[in-house]
């Protein structure tokens, strides 16, 4: 986590407006209801490390979801200027071929719902993130993403779907008993809790 928090934080930021901290809330990766046919799936990099970039009126804030502290954002993660003030864009730090750092950014904070509209809206808002630093990830259907995880250039913990609250991913899970067992359960979808 040190090594996230250092390749992407400035100063701790002291200073933080309400409207901000609303944003701050942690992203959850928990098990839910299976998921309907319309859901956008994507994945967890292997030791990854949820954050969320801001942009403020003058700055761009991040905030770790794993210890809970916002921060200035170091210039190399900052926002581009003209990006509106509120937007908040959620983000995964890992590292490609386990050295080049960068942040995937998987879903926008905002009161939308509907996750395709979400996802068409961040890659609208695509050119205020910095570059190289940040790439928005893929989402897509479970079964072209199973195909899509084997060439990425970091391991994979898991897929995760994007549901209608963009703070909560549900782990996606297939399990099957091996060929031969009674009862043949098949169970492929969200995690049910």
């Amino acid at each position: 986590m040190s090594q996230a928090i250092a390749s992407v934080a400035g100063d701790a930021f002291l200073q933080v407006d309400p409207h901000i901290c609303d944003k701050m809330r942690p992203v959850e990766v928990s098990p839910r209801n299976k998921g309907s046919p319309e859901h956008y799936a994507t994945w967890k990099p292997a030791n990854s490390v949820f954050f969320t970039l801001i942009k403020t009126k003058d700055n761009t804030a991040i905030f770790c979801h794993a210890n809970g502290l916002p921060y200035y954002a170091a210039p190399q993660a900052r926002l581009a200027q003209d990006c509106p003030e509120g937007t908040a864009f959620l983000c995964q730090w890992c590292l490609d071929c386990g050295k080049i750092p960068r942040l995937l950014v998987f879903d926008l904070l905002e009161d939308c719902q509907d996750v395709k509209a979400r996802g068409q809206h961040l890659r609208s808002m695509a050119r205020f993130l910095p570059q190289p630093l940040c790439t928005v990830q893929w989402a897509g259907e479970v079964d072209a993403l199973e195909g899509f995880t084997a060439s990425l250039p970091h391991k994979v913990e898991c897929l995760v779907g994007l549901g209608e609250d963009p703070l909560r991913l549900q782990q996606y899970l297939r399990v099957a008993l091996p060929p031969g067992m009674p009862g043949g359960v098949k169970f492929e979808g969200f995690v049910v809790h």
